[in-house]
């Protein structure tokens, strides 16, 4: 019997094959760390590559032709949320739900103007927001990209359709969803309505919630902004009736 020692032959061998065994190891190791270390490097490259695709900021506003290439593209996407219109009836549970309403004046003249406002889409505060086509139709169906200004860059891809009308003798207005490509999910109604008492009032009702991560990291920050949004819009319809009071 030939002792595993130090001197022996076998201890030898056995060394041997265990040191090339380790070094095998650690070679196919060391290629699989790094290969994989290079997938992950490329999963994130790409993972960050498709997250600015989507947000797509512009330090300057987008151009005619990009604005119409992604608008084209909308026109086929589904909504972005089961609950499709349910705004009519009763916001769902599980989102944000907002309902804010101001006086705009009395009178039908003021009814009339702000009816008109809504259907230039004149309630968006042109210092931070815009619609495109800005003469987008008011109809059930019509597609349009809701672009924001915020933090010095243009945010554009966001994408919404109208589900439906309201008009009425005394009310007028719409209810537009969300599609996939917009940052958050849900519905919005804008409308106006002249009361049994001559007053004009200017409502926005939504139910909301985010619909990129990012965006839930920053809820905050967005909740803030949908409430300005709704004191500008508010302004942005006073200042179109104004004469009419």
């Amino acid at each position: 019997m030939i002792p595993i020692t130090q001197g022996g032959v076998l201890s030898s061998w056995l060394r041997s094959v265990m040191g090339r065994f380790f070094l095998l190891f650690f070679c196919l190791t060391f290629f699989a760390t790094n290969q994989n270390k290079s997938k992950r490097v490329a999963f994130k490259f790409q993972y960050f590559q498709n997250i600015l695709k989507t947000m797509n900021p512009s330090f300057t506003f987008p151009s005619a032709a990009a604005l119409a290439q992604h608008w084209q593209t909308q026109q086929t996407q589904p909504f972005a949320y089961p609950e499709v219109g349910s705004s009519a009836v009763a916001s769902p549970p599980g989102y944000d739900h907002d309902h804010e309403a101001t006086l705009l004046g009395f009178g039908d003249g003021v009814f009339r103007a702000a009816a008109q406002a809504l259907r230039e889409w004149a309630m968006f505060p042109p210092t931070w927001t815009q619609i495109y086509p800005s003469n987008a139709p008011i109809e059930t169906g019509t597609v349009v990209l809701v672009l924001f200004r915020l933090f010095g860059l243009w945010w554009w891809r966001n994408s919404s359709r109208i589900v439906y009308l309201i008009d009425e003798p005394a009310r007028f207005g719409f209810a537009y969803g969300t599609l996939p490509a917009h940052i958050e999910k849900g519905e919005e109604i804008f409308w106006v309505e002249l009361r049994d008492d001559g007053s004009v009032w200017y409502s926005i009702q939504a139910f909301s919630k985010p619909n990129r991560w990012y965006v839930w990291l920053g809820y905050p920050l967005a909740r803030a902004y949908q409430r300005k949004f709704r004191r500008d819009s508010f302004a942005a319809m006073e200042g179109r009736v104004k004469n009419e009071k």
